[in-house]
């Protein structure tokens, strides 16, 4: 029997299967990703102000001859306004390639690949998401005990990702004071911190946050002096992070049949979710 295996998320940059020279060696097998890239703003008392998806779905084919690929996603999909509970896109668009007879029935995209890489959808979600927003940052901002000017920043991080889920490459951007002289800090286990002096930013970085894990960092800023606006000049924070297995939209990969009368043997089949910050801003 022919065989559909979900690929962990490695990059989203990366390719979405082997390189174009090992397609030598490497014969009959068909790689899908389900990429999304997330674009969030929370105001300071936490509320979602913006949150915005721009999905795609793209498949390498090394198919042997000219199979047939049929795809099917989530049969409640709507496009437009959906119901409670059901997946919903603002909107959509399909490579030339994509048949879409059994789309409007059955959300089934049928396609004889061409070889290398194709993208067959491009879709966009600016409603609400099946899901929580991925990360929130609770900002605690107060003035040093320090007899020098200084101001102290502790962030917490809570991560709402479902059971099971993680987030890798977790990086968080921390515009600080003008006058910042000095940046020094207090870690947790699997934090590492940076002061860029010329950029005027902390890069607080994580490899790793599991589903409901909180992580906190503590920030002296040493300023050579402070003035009214100094405190406001800290923030806002912006996260860039990723997702693998995972998809914010809800959007799924139902199914992924290979049909080719023609070839000896069945056919691999790879899938893969990724979800990544495109920009992802709290404001504190």
């Amino acid at each position: 029997p022919s065989q559909m295996t979900s690929l962990p998320g490695s990059a989203a940059n990366k390719p979405v299967a082997v390189s174009l020279e090992q397609k030598r060696v490497q014969k009959n097998e068909l790689f899908v990703d389900l990429l999304e890239r997330l674009t969030v703003v929370i105001s300071a008392n936490g509320s979602v102000l913006r949150s915005e998806v721009a999905g795609c779905i793209q498949m390498k084919s090394f198919l042997s001859g000219s199979a047939e690929v049929r795809l099917g996603l989530n049969e409640t999909l709507t496009i437009g306004t959906g119901e409670g509970g059901q997946v919903s896109i603002d909107d959509c668009g399909f490579h030339e390639c994509v048949n879409l007879d059994e789309f409007e029935r059955d959300r089934v995209l049928s396609v004889v690949p061409p070889d290398g890489e194709t993208t067959l959808m491009n879709y966009r979600v600016s409603s609400d998401f099946q899901s929580p927003v991925p990360f929130v940052v609770y900002p605690f901002i107060e003035d040093g005990e320090s007899p020098r000017a200084s101001v102290d920043v502790t962030l917490k991080l809570r991560c709402n990702l479902p059971a099971t889920l993680h987030a890798t490459g977790v990086v968080v951007r921390i515009p600080v004071p003008k006058s910042t002289t000095n940046v020094s800090q207090e870690l947790g286990a699997g934090q590492t911190a940076e002061y860029k002096a010329s950029e005027k930013l902390v890069y607080w970085r994580m490899k790793k946050v599991a589903s409901g894990a909180e992580q906190q960092a503590k920030f002296k800023l040493a300023v050579s002096e402070k003035g009214k606006t100094t405190r406001k000049e800290i923030g806002p924070l912006s996260l860039d992070f990723e997702i693998p297995m995972f998809s914010c939209s809800g959007l799924i990969i139902r199914f992924l049949r290979v049909f080719d009368r023609g070839s000896p043997s069945s056919p691999l089949r790879w899938v893969r979710y990724i979800t990544h910050s495109d920009s992802y801003v709290i404001r504190i």
